[in-house]
């Protein structure tokens, strides 16, 4: 400011002599003073304006310098590792990661090859894939889009010009005829405001045919052994998750996370055990999910000769889903047919009865002719027994009047012999028939 007033105050100064030079001077070596004056004026203030934005920019690289070589080192502490605290502490303070354990920071080197080897014990993975068309209602066959994954852009690169996108073919999908997938609704992403909609598993699926970046699936259950599964299947509009194999139940995926979160997440009928995963062991907990925990609660080898154990911890039973969905799989198809068997049983044995009915009916109309033949035959026999009773008595009346007439018939002939005398025989042997 005090720099500016001089010069304006030298300035009115030179144009004051400048003025009464001009009476005793031509006019053009007064102009060319005046001229010289300013360019004079106008050099040094530029020669001033560029020493100091020198001594700005000297500065700034200076300043520059020394921040490229703590960036420096804090990108070969995020590739390589550290154990230096005081780099830890600028990263965590940056926001970049997470605050660290006591053994140092692994880099994106080491994390990346174990990442690479978790990858490998998990398979690959395809996310965001979706139906091309609709699902087979009778076979459950679908083909499956798999979209080309593009990472997200940073605020930089969201607010920069769209650039054209990469021109030829899209990556091949990586999957082969006849290898088995595993299809799960991805649902929601944790922390965005989107409808609700379950990860639910659609099941086991082989893969019939692949052409660029679509497949062929057909489900290798019977979708009628499973009316919810088809159902489900039916239903769903992606997008889905693709697993080369089946996801392996970890400890680690649920640590940490809030007793909310777990009972939104889990079924009430198993998320008590992953909510008393890693706490102290109680006295009735099952002595097969106990084990023994050191002071920094590490496990402890019931081997362990220097006995470092102090207290017991409650582990949950990790699951094989594989297996637990092959075994259901089984009990279920099992389950089905002894279902069918039982149906089946049930159609007979109503057919069974209603033939039974029949002939039910038949044996009581059989019956009721039989009851009236009965009872026309009773009458039969009431008449036939009245008959013989009056047959018997002209038998018996019959009886004593023969008894009758041959008593009176004897008596007549003794009488007659009697009176006629004893018969003579013949010399023969005979009777005289006429002394008679």
């Amino acid at each position: 400011m005090i720099v500016t007033i001089l010069l304006g105050v030298v300035t009115l100064a030179v144009l004051a002599l400048a003025f009464l030079a001009s009476k005793f001077w031509h006019w053009a070596h007064v102009l060319v003073l005046v001229l010289f004056y300013f360019a004079s004026t106008g050099y040094a203030i530029l020669a001033a304006k560029t020493l100091d934005n020198r001594l700005g920019h000297q500065e700034q690289i200076a300043k520059a310098e020394v921040e490229l070589e703590q960036q420096r080192l804090l990108n070969e502490a995020l590739t390589r590792g550290t154990e230096d605290r005081s780099v830890i502490s600028k990263l965590a303070a940056r926001d970049v990661l997470a605050a660290q354990g006591d053994d140092g920071m692994k880099g994106v080197v080491r994390l990346t090859h174990e990442l690479r080897l978790k990858s490998r014990v998990r398979g690959r993975v395809w996310r965001f894939a979706g139906p091309a068309g609709p699902v087979n209602p009778e076979t459950g066959a679908v083909t499956v889009n798999f979209p080309v994954q593009q990472a997200q852009p940073t605020e930089e690169e969201a607010d920069a010009e769209p650039t054209e996108a990469p021109q030829g073919p899209p990556p091949a999908l990586g999957l082969t005829a006849d290898s088995i997938i595993y299809l799960f609704e991805q649902g929601p992403v944790e922390g965005f405001e989107q409808d609700p909609a379950p990860n639910a598993y659609l099941g086991e699926f082989r893969v019939d045919e692949v052409q660029g970046r679509q497949a062929s699936l057909e489900p290798l259950d019977q979708l009628e052994l499973d009316a919810a599964g088809a159902e489900r299947l039916l239903q769903s509009r992606g997008p889905w998750i693709v697993y080369e194999t089946m996801p392996a139940d970890n400890r680690d995926l649920f640590a940490g996370l809030e007793e909310e979160t777990l009972r939104r997440l889990l079924p009430d009928s198993s998320v008590e055990e992953y909510l008393r995963d890693g706490t102290p062991a109680q006295g009735d907990d099952d002595p097969n999910r106990l084990v023994d925990v050191d002071t920094d609660g590490k496990l402890v080898s019931p081997d362990d000769p220097d006995n470092k154990a102090v207290g017991q911890q409650y582990r949950r039973r990790l699951r094989d889903y594989t297996y637990l969905l092959n075994d259901y799989e089984r009990e279920r198809a099992e389950l089905y047919a002894r279902q069918q068997a039982v149906t089946e049983d049930l159609a007979k044995l109503a057919d069974a009865l209603e033939n039974a009915k029949k002939v039910e009916a038949y044996r009581q109309e059989e019956l009721g002719k039989w009851q009236d033949d009965l009872a026309a035959v009773d009458r039969d026999r009431e008449a036939i027994e009245r008959h013989a009773q009056a047959l018997q008595s002209q038998v018996e009346l019959a009886t004593r009047l023969l008894d009758d007439t041959l008593r009176q018939n004897a008596q007549l002939a003794s009488a007659r012999l009697e009176r006629r005398g004893r018969l003579v025989p013949f010399e023969s042997g005979g009777v005289d028939i006429d002394a008679l």
